[in-house]
């Protein structure tokens, strides 16, 4: 009995080893697959930055619902009319994710800066009338640099971090 359900196991294990690999793995999105996904992408001109919302590419112009332009000689913000055509565009971007983890560091490091001087102040003697334990100046450091990090990542996740998808970023070498 045991026997047999190691040859059983045995059947099954190189089954499921050929079929996983059989399988084709998907490539990279396409630039028409990303552009239309995004509800807004940003673009780059001879003449200026944009952005366009519900972007939609057909074959090689670019269909929007709204969109501006701001223009970099006159600094004037117009709006645009579709179709864009791909021709005239010479970077396109689209959201990856928000800054909340940048945030989160930022925040995290004027709060430290700011839970530390009194930490030094101490040090230096100059107690202002504060009597605490080294315990308690840690714990305040500790308090600060989180607080601060948590409204960092709070500010943070309301800015869009942007990934450019055309033309397709070189590798490094």
């Amino acid at each position: 009995m045991g026997r047999g359900i190691l040859v059983l196991l045995g059947f099954l294990v190189a089954g499921l080893d050929q079929r996983a690999s059989s399988q084709a793995v998907p490539g990279p999105p396409s630039l028409e697959d990303q552009i239309n996904a995004a509800s807004r992408i940003l673009v780059r001109t001879a003449t200026g930055r944009g952005e366009l919302s519900r972007p939609r590419l057909a074959g090689d112009s670019l269909t929007l619902t709204t969109g501006w332009m701001f223009t970099a000689r006159s600094g004037l913000r117009t709006t645009l009319a579709p179709p864009l055509p791909l021709s005239a565009v010479s970077e396109i971007a689209v959201p990856a994710g928000t800054n909340a983890a940048k945030g989160a560091l930022i925040g995290g490091g004027i709060g430290a800066l700011f839970g530390l001087v009194p930490v030094v102040g101490a040090a230096a003697g100059s107690s202002n009338g504060f009597s605490l334990s080294g315990g308690e100046y840690a714990a305040a450091v500790a308090v600060t640099t989180f607080l601060s990090a948590g409204i960092g990542a709070l500010l943070g996740a309301t800015s869009t971090k942007w990934r450019v998808v055309y033309p397709a970023p070189t590798e490094p070498r």
